[in-house]
């Protein structure tokens, strides 16, 4: 399969020459070098090439000698941990910068996708962030993705497609967003949310929107194919579930009281008790539940430490 995906990118990707203005791509990544590297393949093949690609890990052996030898790669060693991850890849960036796109490692991208995401901040200098659209997002396969992406292309002219607009979102998510470098070189991400970083993007995208608005594009189109692999435990997620949101509304607002009750403890913790009885065979339930459970003790002890989640044993 792998050997079939290859080929069929390499027949579709043509030797193309940078443009202006400079874009830098950062991906984080852990345990996950085959996907890593199609994810990078993937850019490789865009319409708009970005300056560099910098691939932020915790050591050389997280990426495929292949990958680090690709063209515009620079691999990026960094403390293990989605946050201090991308601060990382923020300090390595080359001088001339203009858009920042932070991307996961499973992604597959439309050709026009980095083209489409330079297009909404020549649009309106005032822009601070933007989010690409998914096609899909989860329950794909990479070969399946590339078709997709393909296929979303050779429509790209239709009636409808060209009626879409672009709108405003409070938020960016995290998988694949850019932000402008004047607002880049200001921030960095908050490292008291460790590993999976569970709600930077929403901490982040709240910080930012003092420097402009944060947009939706309807054009630029991905597919985030959600791979489980190489994700933090279940019980760990399961603190930052209930730990995290509660964390960022006492830090500053970026969630309200009402959403941190309704939408992040009651809908996450239902989930987690409706998949355990249901026997979920997607998603360790159990795991997430007794993690919800760890984080609701530490908040009736007083104890609000997005960061104690590294002691939490498996």
């Amino acid at each position: 399969m792998r050997a079939q995906i290859d080929l069929a990118r390499s027949a579709s990707c043509e030797v193309k020459s940078l443009q202006q203005p400079n874009v830098t791509v950062i991906i984080c990544s852990v345990n996950r070098r085959e996907e890593l590297d199609l994810t990078v393949q993937s850019l490789l093949c865009q319409t708009y090439l970005a300056s560099e690609i910098l691939l932020s890990v915790p050591d050389a052996s997280h990426v495929l000698p292949q990958t680090a030898k690709r063209n515009s790669v620079r691999v990026v060693i960094s403390p293990k941990g989605l946050t201090a991850q991308r601060n990382k890849g923020i300090d390595a960036i080359s001088s001339g910068c203009d858009i920042v796109v932070f991307l996961d490692d499973d992604m597959e991208f439309c050709e026009s996708y980095i083209a489409e995401i330079v297009k909404v901040f020549e649009s309106d200098p005032t822009i601070a962030m933007a989010n690409g659209s998914l096609l899909r997002n989860g329950g794909i396969d990479r070969r399946a993705a590339m078709t997709l992406c393909q296929q979303h292309e050779q429509a790209r002219e239709c009636s409808a497609f060209s009626s879409a607009t672009m709108s405003r979102i409070p938020t960016a998510y995290g998988c694949n967003m850019a932000a402008a470098w004047r607002v880049v070189r200001e921030l960095r991400f908050d490292e008291r949310l460790p590993l999976y970083g569970w709600l930077e993007d929403r901490d982040y995208s709240h910080r930012a929107r003092q420097f402009g608005q944060i947009v939706h594009s309807p054009y630029a189109c991905a597919v985030h194919l959600a791979v489980r692999s190489g994700r933090v435990s279940e019980v760990k997620y399961g603190y930052s579930q209930v730990i995290n949101p509660f964390y960022l509304w006492k830090k500053n607002r970026a969630c309200s009281l009402g959403e941190v009750v309704l939408r992040h403890w009651m809908k996450q913790i239902i989930a987690n008790v409706v998949g355990n009885i249901l026997r979920d065979k997607n998603v360790d339930r159990v795991g997430r539940l007794k993690g919800n459970l760890i984080g609701a003790r530490a908040l009736l002890a007083g104890r609000c430490e997005p960061e104690r989640v590294l002691a939490i044993k498996d």
